[in-house]
């Protein structure tokens, strides 16, 4: 598989896929040479994990091989919400797992991606910011975490949404609800 044709700049979705052969790893699961010159290219690797598109196994030979994501993401829609996916807190919990440290997977799934898009006024907490928001509980009681394949990991932090605002309003609240659509400055 050769990725001559995107630049810097472009991003390259989905590249802990568990196909075999697949987007990243060769059959012999070794990081592919095209991929190591597309990174130095300067295109940008995104996990987009989906109902079939990320593998444990994979993402812990390419990170063991250098290939570590410049942003963590969901490939969630309508038919793997309720699938190994579920949300992003989840996703972020599996990098947890594979050793990544908290400040690491915030900063993959907020500024990195951010920057990524070429949106370097989102994804942080500054002063005239957005306000986009979300509120975790940082959790340190052991679940068992899926990819694609069925595979499972002890995922020994996870982060549980508590609280989401939208330019400074309450759109979701994971409580009793009773804040949803007050405003904070």
């Amino acid at each position: 598989m050769k990725f001559f044709l995107i630049k810097a700049g472009d991003i390259l979705t989905h590249v802990y896929n568990p196909s075999v052969g697949g987007c990243v790893l060769d059959e012999r699961m070794r990081l592919r040479p095209s991929v190591r010159e597309a990174i130095a290219r300067g295109v940008k690797m995104d996990v987009g994990h989906g109902g079939a598109s990320f593998s444990f196994e994979v993402a812990r030979a390419a990170i063991e091989q250098g290939l570590l994501p410049d942003a963590i993401s969901t490939d969630i829609h309508a038919h793997n919400i309720n699938g190994v996916v579920k949300d992003l807190p989840h996703v972020m919990a599996k990098f947890i797992s594979l050793g990544f440290s908290l400040e690491q997977v915030l900063r993959l799934t907020t500024c990195s991606a951010a920057d990524i898009l070429g949106r370097p006024d989102l994804g942080r907490i500054e002063l005239g910011g957005e306000a986009d928001l979300a509120v975790f509980d940082v959790r340190h009681d052991p679940v068992q975490v899926y990819d694609s394949l069925g595979a499972s990991r002890e995922a020994t932090t996870t982060l549980e949404c508590t609280l989401t605002l939208c330019k400074g309003r309450i759109v979701n609240t994971f409580d009793d609800g009773r804040a949803e659509g007050r405003t904070y400055s």
